[in-house]
C-alpha cells in the first residue's frame, strides 16, 4: 500500500518485504512533464533496457538487497487508471509493481520513466558500435569475446568447458585456430542449456558486460506469472538442475510453485508444451504444501522447494 509522508516521498512495501520510496508528487509521475522526461512503453522488458534503447536512462528510486535498481513504471490496474510502480531485475523485470487493493501486484502492459537527453527529431537511435568478433577479453577466470554471431564464447580446449587462466596471454594448448565453447545452441548441445536462461551463469554475466542491450541479458530467472522448465535453471554453482522435470514459477508473494493438474501433486515428466493452462491447478510451497503433504517444502534443504528457492537466491 502507497503512504504519502510529510516529507513529500511516498512508500510502499515492495513483496516480498522490501521497502520502496517515491519521492515528489505523483502527479508529476502520472504526466511527467518536459523533455527530459518521457514514458516510454515496455514490451515487458526491464526500464534501463527499454530507455536504454531509445537513447536515455530509466529513473531510479533506490537499490534493492541484491544490488539491483528500483526503475520507475506506471500501469494501469484493473482499469482504475495509470498509477506509479516499480520495476527491478532479475524476478520482478517484467511488470510495473503497482499497489492495488492493500497489496503490491506486478501490471503489464506498462510505461517506464525515461530521463536524459532525447536524441535528435528524425535521427534514428544507434543501436550499438560492436564490430563482431569482438577481442578477446578476460573475464572471472576465463578468456571470452563475442563471436561474428553475436554469442559468448570461451577458449576451450576440448570443446566443451572454459579453459580457465591466470593471464589472457596464457599459451593456447595445441595450435591453429583455438578451440571455443559458445553460448546458446552450442552450449546446450553439450550442457542441456543455453547459459543464457539463468542470468547467473556466466553465458549471460558476460553477455550482460558486454552486450547489456541484448534482449538476452535482462531474462529473469523466473518471472511472476510465467512457467519455466525447471530443468533450464542451475544451482548456485552454476550446474544445471537436470532432475528438475517439472514447469515451476513463482507467485506475486515469491512462493516457489510447481506446475499441477490436482493442487497436489506436482506434474513431474510433463514436459511438453502447456496447452490447456486454464485447468493449471498449480502447487504452491510453503503454506499450501504444507496443508497438502504435511511440510512447507522449504525446512528440508533436499526438498524440490527448498533448492528451487535457495537456486533463485541472488
Amino acid at each position: 500500500m502507497l503512504r504519502r509522508h510529510r516529507s513529500g516521498c511516498v512508500h510502499g512495501l515492495r513483496l516480498p518485504g522490501v521497502l520502496f520510496w517515491i519521492c515528489g508528487p505523483l502527479s508529476g509521475l502520472a504526466a511527467a512533464a518536459g523533455p527530459a522526461q518521457e514514458w516510454l512503453p515496455a514490451a515487458n522488458q526491464s526500464c534501463d533496457t527499454v530507455c536504454q534503447a531509445a537513447g536515455r536512462g530509466a529513473l531510479e528510486t533506490g537499490m534493492r538487497r541484491n544490488e539491483h535498481p528500483y526503475y520507475v513504471c506506471r500501469a494501469d490496474a484493473h482499469g482504475e487508471g495509470k498509477r506509479a510502480g516499480n520495476n527491478v531485475r532479475p524476478n520482478w523485470a517484467q511488470g510495473c509493481w503497482v499497489a492495488w487493493g492493500g497489496q503490491e501486484m506486478p501490471v503489464t502492459p506498462y510505461e517506464c520513466l525515461c530521463i536524459g537527453k532525447a536524441p535528435p527529431p528524425n535521427r534514428p537511435v544507434p543501436r550499438e558500435n560492436l564490430k563482431l568478433p569482438t577481442a578477446w577479453t578476460q573475464r572471472e577466470g576465463r578468456v571470452v569475446r563475442l563471436n561474428a554471431q553475436g554469442e559468448v564464447e570461451c577458449l576451450a580446449a576440448n570443446g566443451a568447458d572454459c579453459d580457465y587462466r591466470k593471464s589472457i596471454d596464457d599459451p593456447q594448448p595445441g595450435s591453429g585456430t583455438p578451440a571455443t565453447l559458445a553460448c546458446g545452441e552450442d552450449y546446450k548441445a553439450k550442457h542441456g542449456i543455453t547459459g543464457y536462461d539463468d542470468p547467473r551463469h556466466w553465458c549471460s554475466r558476460a553477455l550482460r558486460q558486454m552486450r547489456p542491450q541484448d534482449a538476452r541479458a535482462g531474462m529473469s530467472i523466473l518471472p511472476v506469472g510465467e512457467w519455466r522448465l525447471g530443468s533450464l535453471l542451475v544451482d548456485r554453482e552454476g550446474r544445471p538442475m537436470a532432475d528438475m522435470d517439472v514447469y515451476l514459477g513463482l507467485t506475486a508473494e515469491g512462493d516457489v510453485q510447481c506446475l499441477s493438474w490436482n493442487a497436489h501433486d506436482c506434474a513431474w515428466g510433463d514436459t511438453g508444451e502447456i496447452r490447456n493452462r486454464q485447468a493449471i491447478r498449480p502447487l504452491v510451497c510453503g503454506a499450501m504444501h504444507l496443508r497438502e503433504w504435511g511440510i512447507a517444502g522449504y525446512d528440508n534443504p533436499r526438498h524440490w522447494c527448498a533448492r528451487v528457492r535457495a537456486a533463485l537466491t541472488m
